[in-house]
């Protein structure tokens, strides 16, 4: 049994001889958390209620914790990873089909540009960042969500959302990359 904590804190389980040596130096934000280790499970519950009802400490009991809880948060885990997955298939495909399109439309645009005589290798460049201007706004909206909804991650599930968001980011900007590689050789290949 533990205290249960709405609040991210550094929490250190030490003996009373480290407790003693730490007390003198951490100061007033101190406080204690008692544990009970039982030597037979068979009786927690009636533990539990009698603490319950004759103290008034905030108790967590492992036997309280219900096994289908970690399917509903697999579950949301599950269905969010997905919907993202989809989410960035769809926005990757739907903006190569968009510049892909658009590259027949620049063709004779691309043409007049080489009569005068600009380089392939400066047009290629001139593409490559009108792409990258093209696919960095939904980037920035994406890494601009994540970044919120590790927040709120942090905050329904108690967890510390910095791995998990930073994952999905770098997940996300890799995936993206390849969208945005293959639509800038393609839309060159289209205006040659």
């Amino acid at each position: 049994m533990f205290g249960l904590f709405k609040e991210n804190k550094i929490t250190l389980a030490v003996n009373n001889s480290a407790y003693n040596e730490l007390s003198k130096t951490i100061g007033k934000d101190k406080f204690n958390i008692t544990t009970i280790t039982l030597k037979n499970f068979d009786n927690t519950k009636e533990i539990v209620s009698y603490i319950r009802n004759n103290s008034d400490i905030d108790l967590y009991s492992v036997n309280e914790f219900n096994p289908n809880d970690y399917g509903f948060i697999n579950a949301i885990y599950f269905i969010g990873l997905f919907l993202a997955l989809v989410f960035v298939i769809s926005v990757g495909s739907i903006m190569y089909f968009k510049c892909i399109s658009d590259a027949s439309k620049d063709k004779r645009r691309f043409d007049i540009l080489r009569r005068i005589g600009t380089n392939q290798k400066y047009i290629n460049k001139a593409i490559y960042k009108q792409i990258g201007i093209f696919f960095m706004i939904p980037a920035l909206v994406s890494i601009t969500h994540s970044i919120v909804a590790g927040y709120a991650i942090t905050d329904l599930f108690n967890q510390n959302s910095i791995l998990l968001t930073s994952t999905t980011i770098v997940s996300f900007l890799a995936i993206y990359l390849i969208y945005y590689i293959l639509t800038a050789r393609k839309y060159i290949s289209l205006t040659k």
